[in-house]
């Protein structure tokens, strides 16, 4: 079975499983991009790259197979500095604790992103899951690094602590013809920002609360504590993809009381 399809099959199952355990959290956002989506929460609308807000300048969103698994994904068109930064998610605008988690396939040797507690274009965080240009996890300030229009050398962020609040190289060998799926984990709980980026097929139970690998970054910072917006961000990425973008707020588990049991439960037999 392709390394690809496995992932669906875990994620089904493992978030089954989840679903029989007692917790607080809910999932409050899920985007798989299908047609008439019964997994997409809190519906299919949010597979509608028109309900997306790009903030990114010029960037052009679009829904289109995935190089690898068949499926549709959300396809980054436009290339060039100039296009890089923000695709803020629908209504997810007061995340504060929990868990985003994407998809990845890179179509080209520069980086992905995710944004959180998102007030403005100055307040903020941005996790930057780098390729091949800037094989690294970087964590940094949306007022010194998140510039919308710009590539991250550009902003004196790439290479450069002084500028971060972390950079961790991954030793990932990343293809960028479309053929390396990764996953991307930022987890956040208070003022502890925890983050795990590894190849889909080395990740045993992408759904566990705790995965089998260990963070890449883990540290605390207290700039920016009150809930904010979540979003994608690339830098210059033309032809690379997300997919299996979701977003569980408070915790780690998912809450089976909440729209997430049926959703999921049907999810396992897709």
């Amino acid at each position: 079975m392709h390394p690809s399809r496995t992932w669906r099959s875990y994620v089904g199952v493992a978030l089954v499983a989840l679903l029989t355990t007692t917790a607080s959290a809910q999932i409050s956002f899920l985007a798989d991009f299908e047609d008439a989506s019964k997994a997409a929460i809190p519906g299919p609308e949010v597979n509608d790259m028109a309900n997306w807000d790009v903030t990114a300048p010029g960037q052009v969103l679009a829904l289109e197979a995935h190089p690898t698994n068949g499926t549709q994904a959300m396809k980054i068109t436009v290339e060039g500095c100039g296009t890089s930064g923000n695709f803020m998610m629908p209504g997810v605008d007061s995340f504060k604790d929990g868990i985003i988690q994407c998809e990845m396939n890179a179509g080209d040797d520069d980086s992905f992103g995710v944004v959180f507690r998102r007030a403005s274009d100055v307040e903020g965080y941005l996790v930057f899951f780098g390729t091949i240009e800037t094989p690294a996890v970087i964590v940094a300030d949306l007022f010194t690094c998140g510039a919308q229009g710009q590539c991250f050398d550009q902003l004196s962020c790439e290479n450069n602590d002084n500028n971060t609040l972390a950079q961790e190289p991954h030793g990932m060998v990343i293809g960028i013809g479309n053929n390396t799926d990764t996953i991307g984990r930022v987890q956040v709980d208070g003022n502890r920002i925890r983050v795990w980026y590894a190849l889909v097929e080395d990740v045993a139970d992408p759904m566990a609360d705790n995965l089998s690998i260990p963070p890449l970054v883990d540290i605390t910072d207290d700039q920016f504590s009150k809930a904010g917006a979540v979003g994608l961000w690339h830098e210059s990425m033309a032809n690379s993809y997300y997919d299996n973008v979701w977003v569980a707020e408070g915790g780690l588990a998912v809450d089976p009381s909440s729209k997430a049991a049926v959703t999921w439960g049907s999810l396992k037999t897709r």
